[in-house]
């Protein structure tokens, strides 16, 4: 039936909207089979796993999930603020140093780590994957191309415009995670992402074709963001609201409850957690953000086409935040950093070290598969194990000092050292389990007054 749909529609029209249509069908079937049958799937090799067990818990470094309040996280805390304040007041004043094209490429790392952030929030926090976000930044960057007026005078009601068209993609995208996890989810991303790339980025009405449509650089209120310091300021400042954001979220009681999502999905329902909103809101708020990226992207590129969007640059995302730690924020800014550096070039690379580099990730792809929390979770739990070892281990008591702990409460240390004998004691003070633990053999106890006493030979 459907190689006889696709006949008909090739008849019919072979180009146009009809040939995109035609082009999308398997991947409108797939999406719809997906959704309909995916309560009836299960992947391969799900009946031998342990069911006490999760990746989040075998993985090497997971420990450093768990939420603890003891004084030393506090301070680690108030010390990953500080540097991060400190790190973003440099990147403000990285204008005075850089400029042209490598202040450019700046701004696009700015924005791409905007968007990573949003793949932290749903695949390393929420468990969901995700290979459809750039088809929402494609969505606003396509918005201000369209609305943001000729000088960009009208940019932020664009921008708002496409964050307000996410919601229900990021909705319709979300559908399938009610359903499916794991490799079928993904599946049913990318056929969204398909979808979108073939009928509405491919229109010509939407994207202008082939041949793209030019997006104006953003004017808010009144203060234009034209020249290249400025806008890289303007996608800094976002990235520091985004950041600042999803922070206080994993701090807060939705991070606890996306936790609880990720890890233990029955377990979560039992506490009260809603399921069904809590992954469908999760993937139109991210949604929403990635949205906002397409937005500032568009802006700082000045011409875009349908190719800036596809379903590769997801997957080259999701693959970079994986490595660089999919439950971090610092996987986000590491996915950030990797890209500015190896796809806009803002570091001169020599020929023959681009090969390593794909190598590189090859390697940490394989390494994936040991731990799946990527680089910095290892990292990190390789430095607490060597840093250990530096550590001075705290002092135990000997069992001697408890012995005359508990056999002398009225005597000091140092009295019982400078010469007074255990078995010296009134046998009264001490019970029959102490006299057992003292150095001499046991005397036969004693009747007196009608009563059991024991006492420790000298051993003279």
């Amino acid at each position: 039936g459907l190689s006889v749909l696709m006949s008909v529609l090739t008849k019919w029209s072979s180009s146009g909207v009809v040939a995109n249509v035609e082009a999308s069908i398997p991947w409108l079937v797939l999406f719809v089979l997906l959704v309909v049958l995916g309560g009836k799937l299960k992947e391969a090799g799900i009946a031998v796993r342990p069911m006490a067990s999760t990746g989040a818990e075998s993985a090497p470094g997971a420990e450093l999930e768990v939420e603890d309040t003891t004084g030393s996280d506090v301070r680690r805390l108030q010390g990953s603020t500080v540097l991060g304040l400190l790190a973003f007041v440099v990147a403000l004043g990285l204008p005075l140093v850089l400029h042209g094209p490598k202040l450019g490429d700046l701004t696009a790392g700015a924005i791409f780590t905007t968007v990573a952030v949003t793949l932290v929030v749903l695949t390393g926090w929420a468990g969901q994957i995700s290979i459809a976000q750039f088809s929402f930044v494609g969505v606003g960057a396509f918005c201000v191309g369209h609305f943001a007026g000729t000088h960009g005078q009208n940019f932020l009601g664009a921008a708002l415009l496409a964050m307000a068209i996410s919601v229900p993609l990021g909705l319709l995208v979300g559908l399938p995670s009610l359903r499916l996890k794991g490799l079928y989810l993904a599946l049913a991303t990318l056929a969204f992402a398909l979808i979108m790339d073939n009928i509405v980025f491919n229109s010509v009405g939407v994207s202008g074709g082939l041949t793209g449509m030019t997006d104006p650089r953003p004017r808010i209120l009144g203060v234009s963001f034209a020249s290249n310091a400025a806008m890289y300021e303007l996608g800094l400042v976002v990235l520091g609201a985004v950041l600042l954001a999803a922070f206080a979220l994993r701090r807060g009681p939705v991070g606890r409850r996306l936790l609880i999502l990720r890890d233990s999905p029955l377990a979560s329902s039992t506490l009260g957690v809603n399921l069904t909103v809590t992954k469908l809101v999760v993937f139109a708020a991210c949604g929403m953000v990635a949205a906002l990226g397409g937005a500032l992207l568009g802006a700082y590129q000045g011409s875009i086409t349908p190719f800036d969007f596809s379903w590769s640059w997801s997957l080259q995302l999701l693959l970079l935040v994986v490595l660089g730690g999919r439950s971090r924020l610092s996987g986000a800014l590491i996915a950030g950093a990797v890209y500015t550096v190896a796809t806009v070039h803002l570091l001169p690379i020599p020929g023959w070290v681009e090969p390593y580099i794909q190598l590189g990730v090859a390697v940490g792809v394989v390494g994936l598969g040991r731990n799946p929390e990527g680089t910095v979770a290892i990292s990190v739990a390789e430095a607490k194990r060597t840093t250990s070892v530096l550590r001075p281990r705290p002092r135990r008591p000997l069992p001697f000092d408890s012995i005359l702990a508990t056999a002398l409460p009225g005597q000091s240390r140092s009295a019982v050292s400078a010469g007074s004998p255990v078995g010296s004691l009134p046998a009264h003070t001490m019970t029959r389990s102490e006299t057992n633990l003292g150095a001499g053999p046991r005397s036969a106890p004693a009747r007196r007054n009608g009563e059991l006493h024991y006492g420790v030979r000298s051993g003279r």
